[in-house]
This record gives structure tokens, sequence and C-alpha cells, in this order.
């Protein structure tokens, strides 16, 4: 097994880094990622170059939507690509040294810590902390209301979704929910929640959801723009090798 790098430059002058696994496999695999690279998997005898120039179209057709779906959500809520973002809202990090503490004035976040301190993983403990208690809050209201039971709720470093609902009413959360703003939060816990009483997208499942977040539809649509989003805004990709 080989890796190799390169960048691929489309017409539109943007330039897209890709990473080549060779394999034993039959069909090449192509993805394109959430941050806009792109990972090739290539039988050992095959060319990841050659795969990649034959599938230009596709990638470039790719990376446009994501494009166009950063452009739409940094138009509606403001450049979330960058700073630090926490419930949709970007602020300035500043550290400080002193005991374990976090205050939010105005559009700074500061961050304090002993010198000896590790800041970026305490923020992080605490935006984990931060996930936790607003979705245990907005579970507990919704459950109360339509009669419907949690059994646990877990906050997890999840690579590929925002949320999960697994078997035995358990709730799974990822932690980068502390990015999306408090409506989009809301949504999700709500979408998670319905699981516990309907395991399918059926039609029953989507009108308690609609009972419970009336404009569901454009929370859901705006969810895989901020996921894109997430993967561009570097300091939570910092934030996040410390997961």
């Amino acid at each position: 097994m080989s890796a190799e790098r390169e960048i691929l430059e489309l017409q539109s002058g943007d330039r897209i880094p890709y990473s080549v696994q060779q394999r034993n496999v039959k069909n090449p695999k192509l993805t394109l990622n959430p941050d806009g690279s792109l990972s090739v998997t290539v039988s050992s005898d095959a060319s990841g170059r050659e795969i990649v120039a034959k599938n230009t179209s596709w990638i470039s057709e790719k990376f446009d939507e994501q494009k166009e779906s950063v452009k739409c959500v940094t138009e509606q809520y403001g450049d979330v690509t960058s700073g630090f973002v926490f419930w949709g809202k970007k602020y300035d990090l500043e550290r400080r040294t002193g005991s374990y503490e976090i205050h939010i004035e105005g559009s700074t976040v500061r961050v304090q810590t002993p010198q000896s301190g590790d800041h970026l993983r305490f923020l992080l403990n605490q935006a984990r902390e931060a996930v936790r208690e607003a979705v245990t809050t907005i579970a507990d209201s919704i459950c109360a209301t339509h009669n419907l039971i949690v059994e646990q709720i877990t906050i997890r470093n999840q690579q590929t979704k925002w949320a999960s609902c697994s078997s035995g009413h358990t709730l799974n959360f990822n932690l980068r929910s502390a990015f999306l703003p408090f409506d989009h939060l809301r949504y999700l816990v709500a979408h998670e929640v319905v699981h516990t009483r309907h395991p399918e997208h059926s039609e029953a499942f989507w009108d308690l959801v609609e009972s419970m977040v009336p404009e569901y539809d454009r929370y859901r649509s705006e969810l895989q723009m901020f996921w894109y989003a997430l993967h561009r805004n570097e300091d939570w990709q910092k934030l996040l090798e410390k997961a």
C-alpha cells in the first residue's frame, strides 16, 4: 500500500488537494471530503492521477456544490468558516493564564488555564458539556410534552453525522453540535427524540417532528451547509485535534 499527495487545479482556479491510497480493490473510489479535499482509492496497479483526470468533471461539480452551500450559510449566518463559532455565533479566542475558567464577553471567548494547562482541550471539554446540558434540557422538555422516553444521552466525537438514535432509546450527539445555532440544535434533538417512537422516516415521523419544530425543513436542509462550514473552520479543526 502506498500513498501519494497531489493537487488538482480546476478550470475555476480552485485547487483541490487529494491523497491516493493503493489497496486491494477492484474499482476505484473517489470521495470529496467535507473540507473540500479529495480521497482516492485505487488498486495497486492503477494510477490515481489518471483516475482523477478522468473524473475531473464530477469532482468539479461536487466541489461547486460544497462551495455554494458554504456561500449560502455564510450569507445567512455570517462568516462561520473562521473564528471560534459557538451556537452559530462567531467569537475571537483569547487565552489567559490562571485558574480554569471560561468567560464570554461581547465577541470574545476568554479561555483561562494554568500555565501548563492545555487551553484547547479545556475549551473542547467545556463545549462537550455545553452540548450535553443543552441537549438534555431540550430532550427533557420534548419528552414531557409528547410523552416520550429517552434512556440515555451521549456526546461523542462522531466523524460523519450530527446525531443518531441507538436501540434502547439512547441518543448520541456529536460534540460538534456546539457549532450549530440553537434553533438547529433544537431540530436535531427533536429529530432524534422522535426516533424513539418512530424508528423510520415515515409520514408519522415527520408529522410529529413538524409539530415540535414547524420550520424543521429549513433547519434540516441547512445542517449539511453547516457541516461543510465546520470542516473549513480552522479554529474548530484545531480544537477537534484534542478530541
